[in-house]
C-alpha cells in the first residue's frame, strides 16, 4: 500500500500497561523491553496507488498482538471504562511529537486546507486539531473542511459500476444482488453507519453518498490550494480516508495531500 520515502529520526515512545496503577505509562526517553506497545516512526510514506498522496504517523510494532492494539486504541479513544482515560498531558505529548517532525518536513503553516474526516469528531481527533491549532501562527478554523457522515437512509449503492465490473455467471450475480439489497436495507435502518464495520471489503468501493463536505467551503479555494492535510485519529482499513481523497482529487487532481493519523496501519 505504501512505500517509505523519508526516514525521520526515531522517537522513543515506549508504552506499557501498569497493573498496579491500572494505567498506561508513556516513556519518552527510552523504549523498554517490557513495553507491550512500541510506536515506530513517525515516517512519511508515498501511496503506491494514488499520486501526490503521503501518509504520516505512528504504527504499531509488528510483534504487538491484535488484543493489545485494540485495548490501547480503546484507551486512546476513551472507550475502555476499566482504565482511566488519557490525561490532557498524555494526549498532547503523543500528538505533538510527530507533528513537530511533520512540521519540519512540510511546514504546517504552508498547508492551505485542513480536512477532518467526521462530523461529531472523536475526542482524540479534537485533541489533534487543538494541538495543530496551538502549533500554528493562524486560526485553522478559517481553512478547515469537515467531512460529514450522511444519514444511513441516504447512503446508496453504485449498481451501474457493480454490473460493469461483475464477471461471474447469472446465478452468482443473482445471489450477490439479493445480498446487496438485504445489506442496503439493513444500512438504511441503522442509527449510525460505519463503512469499515458494516460493509465487507469487496463491496465498499460501490458504496456512495456516505460522506459530504460539511461546511460551505468555496470550491474555488480547493481548486487553488497548494497542499492539504487530512487529520484522523486511528486508521485501519483506510476506507474513509480513501473516500475523502477521491472527493478532494475530483476537485484538484494535482494537489499534494498529506494524511496524518496518530496510529495508522501499514
Amino acid at each position: 500500500m505504501k512505500k517509505r520515502i523519508d526516514n525521520i529520526k526515531i522517537i522513543n515512545e515506549g508504552i506499557r500497561y501498569d497493573s498496579q496503577s491500572n494505567s498506561y505509562l508513556i516513556d519518552f526517553n527510552i523504549d523498554n523491553k517490557e513495553d507491550i506497545i512500541k510506536l515506530k516512526g513517525p515516517d512519511i510514506y508515498a501511496s503506491e496507488l494514488m499520486s501526490n498522496v503521503y501518509w504520516f504517523g505512528y504504527s504499531f510494532d509488528e510483534s504487538v498482538s491484535r488484543a493489545s492494539r485494540t485495548k490501547f486504541i480503546n484507551w486512546l479513544k476513551g472507550l475502555d471504562s476499566s482504565i482511566p482515560a488519557p490525561t490532557e498531558g498524555q494526549y498532547e505529548r503523543l500528538i505533538s511529537k510527530p507533528l513537530v517532525a511533520l512540521d519540519k518536513k512540510i511546514g504546517l503553516n504552508n498547508i492551505d486546507l485542513f480536512v477532518y474526516p467526521l462530523s461529531g469528531r472523536s475526542n482524540l481527533v479534537n485533541h489533534i486539531i487543538k494541538v495543530c491549532d496551538d502549533a500554528l501562527d493562524r486560526d485553522i478554523s478559517d481553512i478547515s473542511i469537515e467531512m460529514i457522515k450522511n444519514m444511513p437512509q441516504n447512503i446508496t449503492f453504485d449498481w451501474d459500476r457493480f454490473k460493469r465490473e461483475f464477471t461471474g455467471d447469472q446465478n452468482i450475480f443473482k445471489q450477490m444482488s439479493d445480498y446487496i439489497e438485504t445489506l442496503m436495507e439493513k444500512i438504511h435502518h441503522l442509527d449510525y453507519f460505519s463503512i469499515g464495520r458494516d460493509v465487507s471489503t469487496k463491496y465498499r468501493r460501490y458504496i456512495k453518498d456516505f460522506l459530504n463536505i460539511g461546511t460551505q467551503f468555496p470550491v474555488s479555494k480547493m481548486e487553488k490550494a497548494k497542499s492539504i492535510l487530512i487529520v484522523d485519529d486511528i486508521s485501519t482499513s483506510h476506507t474513509t480516508l480513501k473516500y475523502i481523497i477521491n472527493t478532494l482529487k475530483g476537485i484538484n487532481n494535482q494537489i499534494p495531500i498529506y494524511i496524518f493519523t496518530l496510529i495508522g496501519k501499514e
